[in-house]
């Protein structure tokens, strides 16, 4: 509702794109929201997050089959199509999650599939500006070209990430930079340290990453370190 109403109103000039952010985000995801629902209703947002849906479980099933084995790939997909986050994305009508998700997924099978660092930075750049927290697995990619002592394809690909990001605030005069500033501050101490623990755990999240940890550390190569 939030994502919609700031969009409609930078539509329709009550605010500006140069002085009011959305939490979270950049302009392009609110006013794609606000424009399917002035389009097509809520079902047509609803039907577009189901859409994107299938095409996220299809490039996840492209990187499964350059990865690993069918059977993995399939235990995968179903961890997928019934996780709590996936369902309320598609459930709840959040395309920013969604189109971040499938656009940093895309960067990724690009990269398996041969395709140059500048390619894959740029395509998970714009992965960005629909969601700030892609960020956070971005690092995890830079972590990866790192242990492979790929300094010089990690720092373009880096460089290619920031290039969207700065694009769009070149536009907005500054306003999505200070978005970005200011929603990692509002989400400091949103959440006392227990819950946070707590909500890591019960997610799957922590367990995946020890078991990821673990499986790159005993059986190194590159579809562990990929994973990790």
């Amino acid at each position: 509702i939030r994502s919609v109403g700031f969009g409609a109103a930078v539509e329709t000039g009550v605010v500006s794109i140069r002085s009011h952010v959305d939490n979270t985000k950049t302009f392009l995801g609110p006013l794609l929201s606000y424009r399917l629902v002035a389009a097509y209703g809520v079902a047509g947002l609803k039907a577009f997050n189901v859409v994107v849906f299938v095409a996220i479980f299809g490039v996840q099933a492209a990187i499964g089959r350059r990865l690993f084995d069918r059977k993995l790939t399939v235990y995968a997909l179903v961890l997928t199509a019934f996780y709590t986050g996936t369902l309320r994305n598609v459930a709840a009508s959040e395309p920013e999650d969604m189109i971040a998700s499938l656009l940093f997924a895309l960067g990724a099978l690009g990269w398996l599939a041969g395709r140059s660092a500048v390619l894959t930075g740029l395509v998970m750049g714009c992965a960005f500006l629909f969601k700030f927290w892609i960020l956070i697995f971005f690092g995890g990619f830079l972590l990866v070209l790192s242990l492979r002592r790929e300094w010089v394809v990690a720092a373009a690909a880096g460089t290619a990430f920031a290039v969207p990001f700065l694009c769009v605030t070149v536009v907005d005069g500054g306003a999505s930079l200070f978005a970005l500033l200011g929603s990692v501050e509002r989400q400091r101490g949103y959440s006392p340290w227990p819950v946070v623990a707590f909500r890591l755990l019960t997610t799957g999240l922590v367990p995946a990453f020890l078991a990821a940890g673990l499986a790159a550390v005993r059986r190194p190569g590159h579809a562990t370190a990929f994973t990790f």
